[in-house]
């Protein structure tokens, strides 16, 4: 059932999302001694918003196309906000954040060209949302100072998703649009 309100409790925690991206810049920049905890302590804060925003948009049929728009939207805020504090700090490479910007960058032109060319929203796919995990992973783990052989390797991991989810939305976008891929 599709939801057509915009005041809904699953919007709002994409927008809270959104919001915690604030305090989580705020603690990033800081050096003082307990900011990465409390940077950390956001970030979860934020990936629960992102968990209860699914189950309320489901649990309380609030489906709708603006979800399918702020969810992803507040997702790829977040994650490329931090990503680039992370990487004015050299806490993880400028290559790696020049990746995943440029997938998302990617993903919202073709998410924006289809809906232009077929009327059709694309939503966000189980490929995408493992890739995401992943990155919070490695976000987490180097904003944690973890052991670098565990951040290396999350960072590949990373590397290898982000890679592959991006062909996934491609070719997804190609059949939605009815071309051969």
């Amino acid at each position: 059932m599709m939801h057509d309100r915009i005041l809904t409790y699953s919007n709002g925690m994409s927008m809270l999302r959104v919001l915690l991206v604030i305090p989580i810049i705020h603690f990033l920049l800081s050096d003082e001694p307990t900011a990465r905890m409390y940077a950390l302590l956001y970030m979860f804060i934020a990936a629960a918003t992102d968990y209860f925003d699914g189950f309320f948009a489901r649990r309380f049929q609030q489906v709708s196309d603006l979800g399918k728009i702020l969810d992803p939207l507040a997702d790829k805020t977040a994650l490329v906000a931090i990503i680039l504090i992370l990487a004015f700090r050299e806490i993880i490479p400028q290559w790696f954040a020049s990746l995943i910007i440029a997938r998302d960058i990617l993903i919202v032109a073709g998410s924006i060209f289809v809906r232009r060319r077929s009327g059709h929203i694309l939503q966000s796919t189980i490929t995408g949302k493992i890739t995401v995990t992943v990155i919070a992973v490695t976000v987490v783990l180097a904003t944690a100072e973890a052991p670098e052989i565990l951040t290396t390797i999350s960072l590949w991991l990373s590397v290898i998703f982000t890679v592959y989810s991006l062909l996934v939305y491609a070719r997804r976008a190609m059949h939605t649009l009815k071309f051969n891929f």
